[in-house]
């Protein structure tokens, strides 16, 4: 009988570490053995092999990047200078940006 509940640990415990879930912004990559699959993973529920595979999730979503500085003018005054970036990243390029 405990062997038996062992096996389903082990088993449950197998079928659960080879999901992964891809939220909404985001695309999946699958990397096997090191080699990274162009195809790119829609959001959803996907299936892997954890011995073997891995999933690399990229936010797809418009990112900001902010970056502030302090520069100096000509009259030896500091100006702060705050620049924002908007980017996004498409979907069918994730992949040549994670090699």
């Amino acid at each position: 009988m405990r062997t038996t509940q062992y096996v389903l640990f082990i088993i449950s415990a197998f079928v659960f570490s080879s999901c992964a879930i891809v939220r909404q912004g985001e695309v999946g990559m699958k990397r096997r053995l090191g080699v990274l699959n162009p195809k790119v993973i829609q959001p959803g529920s996907v299936g892997f092999n954890p011995f073997t595979s891995t999933i690399i999730k990229m936010p797809i979503r418009t990112m900001n990047m902010e970056i502030s500085s302090n520069l100096p003018s000509k009259e030896g005054l500091n100006v702060a200078a705050v620049i924002s970036i908007l980017y996004r990243i498409e979907p069918t390029k994730a992949p040549y940006i994670v090699e």
